[in-house]
């Protein structure tokens, strides 16, 4: 009996994280809608995402029920909601920001090691980053999407594509993934988990 009612504990308190997560991220990518971009030259500076949110709640709770939440609420309140889900996209992205965010929650042991969670919150934003570059490269070499490549050089998408992943992973990935997180981890851990009714993540 008291198993199944700390099971049951267990299993409300990652409803509660997944919704949490869902619910903020969800926002925040709304918010990113009406932040404009900047153009110097042949550089593009926007804001892609506000990842470092379920990064940081993915290292303090449970990784998975986090990633989920984060993918579910980027899926419903950016794409639904705007009605701009066109499918397969949506299933790419969904796929590659649950994988980033449960990587870099499940390397984070020590929540008060900056280091560790520095390294896993820039792991995760490349890894999420990199396997949207690969889908998209495949996409145009197996002609699912077309592509406006330079005439006669289908090979620009890989330098195009390879751009496009270093400017974002320097830009959005530096500034508001790595920075936020690494100052939001250790200062949160022990704090904000006692609100949640939960105790704090150990090794």
């Amino acid at each position: 009996m008291e198993l199944s009612k700390k099971q049951t504990a267990t299993q409300s308190q990652k409803l509660m994280v997944f919704v949490l997560t869902m619910a903020l991220y969800g926002l925040a990518t709304l918010f990113t809608e009406l932040i404009p971009s900047f153009q110097a030259g042949i550089v593009e500076f926007s804001v892609e995402y506000f990842l470092f949110i379920p990064l940081t709640l993915a290292m303090l709770f449970d990784p998975l029920s986090a990633a989920l939440g984060a993918a579910t609420g980027e899926l419903v309140f950016s794409e639904i909601m705007l009605g701009q889900f066109g499918g397969l996209g949506e299933l790419e992205k969904f796929l590659t920001v649950t994988i980033g965010v449960y990587v870099a929650g499940r390397m984070v042991k020590n929540p008060k090691n900056y280091k560790m969670v520095g390294i896993a919150a820039i792991t995760g934003t490349g890894l999420q980053l990199l396997m949207g570059t690969v889908v998209d490269i495949l996409k145009v070499q197996f002609a699912v999407e077309d592509f406006e490549a330079v005439a006669g050089l289908p090979e620009s998408v890989f330098a195009t594509e390879g751009f496009a992943f270093l400017n974002d992973l320097l830009f959005s990935g530096i500034l508001f993934c790595l920075l936020p997180t690494l100052f939001l981890v250790p200062k949160l851990y022990g704090k904000i988990e006692p609100l949640l009714g939960m105790r704090p993540r150990d090794e």
